[in-house]
């Protein structure tokens, strides 16, 4: 005599919802009999079943693609059907290990900016460097962070809080001269290889470097001191003035954590 189980009792068995068991039936998965009371009655051809529907879904495969599945259950279809989830989770696979990259990148930028030097000035030979930029005039950290996102939005960056680039602004010099200090007329992202689509570039050269932390609020002292350092060592220095932002509001709400470096070139 055939053995049946209750919907309680294969609930408990497989840890699934008795809804979900009742949408099994009314999708065609399985298809329970009815004995007294109109109750749910499962056979040994039902467990089976729903082992096989537990498996795949460990596998994420959906509920169409198992029921299709079991209507043509036959080895040749098992084969297809494991080959076919194997290369999507081959491809998981790559999407994990290029994320996991990613992640190892940043945890060792983060390690290399606490380890930078802070208030001291440096004079760095630098290669030019490609950039996407985005014009503007924008004078609040804010509307900063707009222009940013605005400027990835319009090169087709995906928008993830830990993407592997770094993100600047740049000032010019006459401005602060004038006294408005905090306007900004570009907002740019270095790009990490040279095989960018852009033909924009920092320029190689000679750059008076400052690199502090904390609130953006020290911008105007800073700069105070970078040409006054620069009038004590006889530099000439370019009209622009490039701010590199290491750790901000991606990594941190702390102001006292921001670090910061501003960036010069020298003229010749």
């Amino acid at each position: 005599m055939e053995k049946y189980f209750k919907i309680k009792e294969i609930s408990t068995l497989f840890n699934i919802g008795i809804d979900s068991l009742r949408y099994y039936e009314k999708i065609g998965l399985i298809k329970p009999k009815r004995g007294k009371n109109n109750y749910r009655l499962y056979s040994v051809k039902d467990i089976y079943k729903l082992n096989i529907i537990a498996d795949l879904r460990k596998l994420h495969f959906s509920l169409s693609e198992i029921k299709e599945y079991l209507e043509d259950l036959s080895l040749s279809n098992t084969y297809n059907l494991l080959n076919k989830q194997n290369k999507i989770v081959e491809e998981e696979i790559k999407q994990l290990e290029k994320q996991k990259a990613l992640l190892e990148i940043q945890i060792e930028n983060l390690d290399l900016y606490k380890k930078m030097t802070v208030e001291e000035f440096e004079i760095k030979e630098l290669e030019s460097r490609r950039i996407v930029k985005l014009e503007t005039d924008v004078y609040l950290d804010e509307e900063v962070d707009f222009s940013i996102r605005f400027l990835q939005k319009q090169h087709g960056f995906k928008l993830h809080q830990f993407e592997n680039y770094e993100i600047g602004a740049s000032m010019l010099k006459e401005d602060i001269k004038d006294g408005i200090v905090g306007k900004y007329n570009t907002v740019f992202m270095l790009q990490e290889n040279s095989k960018g689509n852009t033909g924009e570039f920092l320029p190689k050269g000679s750059y008076l470097s400052y690199v502090y932390k904390g609130s953006y609020k020290k911008l105007k002292n800073n700069l105070e001191k970078i040409f006054e350092f620069a009038k004590n060592k006889n530099l000439k220095l370019d009209n622009t003035i490039y701010e590199l932002y290491y750790i901000d509001t991606r990594y941190t709400e702390i102001e006292e954590e921001y670090l910061t470096e501003i960036q010069v070139l020298i003229k010749e």
